[in-house]
């Protein structure tokens, strides 16, 4: 998804995973009903229909920006975000985590694909690593992989939504401001660890 927010960027790790939407029921189930996809093994949840707050103002970058340590809001390509705005979705299902090492791994041996990055690759076959997630495939890489798991790649106000509950929070547990505990945070003049496995950071869930 190309035209995330930066912000929202920042939050992918700590988020419910944007990664392939099937189609909602015909009967809508309770909101964070879970699932396993006969796809590829991932487990989903439930996003029931109706309105979100979507996008941010002024104010909401300004507290954004102080609370991720930017001096200038502008740093965070906020204006990417306006306007704040109330969307209508209907439900959908999404993966509750990203795609991992050891789900790509299936898709490419059941493919055939040759991707042009061994970011991932370089993890087959390593028990530790295979829930790690995915990483550095292009769109259209992540694209097939929906095609062949018999899902779609969501929208950004899907992913949003997903992410920000229906309450309009910042962030997907709240307003306050992220913590170590929310999700895999950089410090300055450290060099952070490149990936940690799905899940890691409960904390940092959002409400479904």
């Amino acid at each position: 998804i190309v035209r995330l927010t930066r912000w929202l960027t920042v939050l992918l790790a700590w988020a419910i995973s944007a990664s392939l939407v099937p189609p909602a029921p015909a009967a809508e189930p309770p909101a964070g009903t879970r699932i396993v996809h006969p796809g590829d093994q991932a487990l989903m949840v439930y996003v029931p229909a109706g309105s979100f707050t979507m996008g941010m103002d002024e104010a909401d970058v300004r507290k954004v920006a102080a609370d991720l340590g930017f001096a200038n809001p502008d740093d965070l390509w906020a204006w990417e975000a306006f306007p704040k705005r109330t969307i209508e979705l209907p439900g959908f299902f999404i993966d509750q985590f990203e795609v991992t090492v050891e789900q790509w791994q299936r898709f490419v041996q059941a493919t055939g694909l040759v991707t042009k990055t061994t970011e991932t690759s370089r993890h087959f076959d390593k028990p530790a690593a295979r829930l790690l997630p995915a990483a550095e495939m292009r769109w259209a890489e992540a694209k097939q992989y929906a095609a062949w798991a018999g899902k779609s790649l969501p929208t950004e106000a899907q992913w949003e939504k997903a992410a920000r509950g229906p309450d309009g929070r910042l962030y997907p547990w709240g307003n306050d401001a992220p913590t170590p505990e929310h999700g895999h945070l950089g410090v300055k003049g450290q060099i952070p660890k490149l990936y940690t496995l799905v899940g890691s950071y409960p904390k940092g869930a959002s409400p479904y």
